[in-house]
This record gives C-alpha cells, structure tokens and sequence, in this order.
C-alpha cells in the first residue's frame, strides 16, 4: 500500500509540471513501470529467502544471510525510509500551501513540528504500534477512499469549472461506465476500510 502513496506527491508536482506535460499518462506509466519493478524485485527476494517473515528487513538486517545484505538494509532504512519522512513533508506543505488552505509558515508548524512533537510524545512501548496501527488505517482512507470521493464528485458534478482542473486528469463527459466504475470502487473501498475499522477496534 505504501508504494503506490505517490497519491500524496501528485497535488505538488501538479502546480510545477509544464503546461504541456499530459497528468494522465505521465502517473499511469510511472506507476505500471514501478508495478513491473516491484514483482520482479520482490519475485527475486522472495526466491533467495526461505519462509520469508512480514518485514523482511529484519531478516535482511539480522546477519544471518551475510554483512552486504545486512549492510544494503541498513541502507536501505536510512536512504528510503529515513529520507523519505522530511520529503513527504515537503510534499505536504506545497499541497497544503498550493490548495491555498493555510499560510506558509503555518504549513511548515503543521508538516514538521506538530508530527514530530506528537510521535516524540507517544514513542514508547506499545504507543507505538497502536499509532502505527491506526496510522496505517488512516493512510488507507487518504490514498483509496479520498481520491474516490474527489473523482465521483467531479464526475457527477454536472457544473465543473474548467479552470478548476486540469481537463488532461479528469474528463468532463464522463461516460455512464465510469460512474458505475466509480461508484464500485468506492462500495469496496469502502467495505474494506469498514472491516478494517472494525477489526482494530
């Protein structure tokens, strides 16, 4: 689920992508070329790790299958997971600037100081698994169910500001067939997020 939060990058690089530079096709092959990346690396992993584990950068990081992949996955958690969290909240800051919700420097307070202040707070025993836990639910909701919601009520609105949106993301006759697609994606989006609810409760 988190490699495809590219969700969260799409807004920012909208405000700095050239005018001629088509959403549609530019997120859509990006993504099945990183979907093509993902098997065949994870297919290879899979392959050399008997009964592999949840995290597999455990076993990667433990020693027992040598010290360049233990060095490789300690790496591999500076480099993507370490980088990866001064990044998104770069990222989040242009969304919320950009989208005119808030000022800079409030965007700044609310994207860096106000996470870190309150995962300081919590991070102890078992805080932290019961932050991750609901993070990775409210993570779900963001990246499925918001984008869903946006689509359907572009789609079914029938007075849409063609300066509002780019029209290379969303077409403005939208077919009778997009809807129902619509509408079943977000029933099942919304299914799973239901029982997901449920079952961390």
């Amino acid at each position: 689920m988190f490699n495809y939060a590219i969700v969260t990058a799409v807004p920012s690089w909208l405000y700095e992508k050239a005018p001629d530079v088509k959403a549609e096709s530019a997120v859509g092959q990006s993504c099945l070329i990183s979907s093509i990346m993902y098997v065949i690396v994870g297919s290879f992993g899979a392959l050399s790790i008997p009964n592999v584990p949840p995290n597999v950068l455990s076993v990667l990081s433990s020693g027992n299958m040598g010290p360049v992949a233990s060095i490789f996955a300690s790496m591999f958690t500076f480099f993507i997971v370490g980088l990866g969290i001064p990044l998104f909240s770069v990222l989040i800051r242009l969304n919320l600037v950009g989208s005119g919700f808030c000022s800079e420097r409030v965007g700044q307070h609310l994207t860096t100081t106000l996470p870190w202040a309150i995962s300081w707070i919590l991070y102890q025993g078992e805080f932290v698994q019961i932050l991750m836990s609901w993070g990775g639910i409210l993570m779900s909701l963001i990246v499925f169910v918001a984008p869903l919601y946006l689509a359907c009520n572009v789609t079914f609105s029938s007075d849409v500001s063609k300066d509002a949106l780019d029209p290379s993301i969303v077409d403005q006759k939208a077919t009778r067939m997009e809807q129902v697609e619509l509408i079943l994606l977000s029933a099942v989006s919304a299914v799973v997020i239901s029982v997901a609810l449920f079952c961390q409760g």
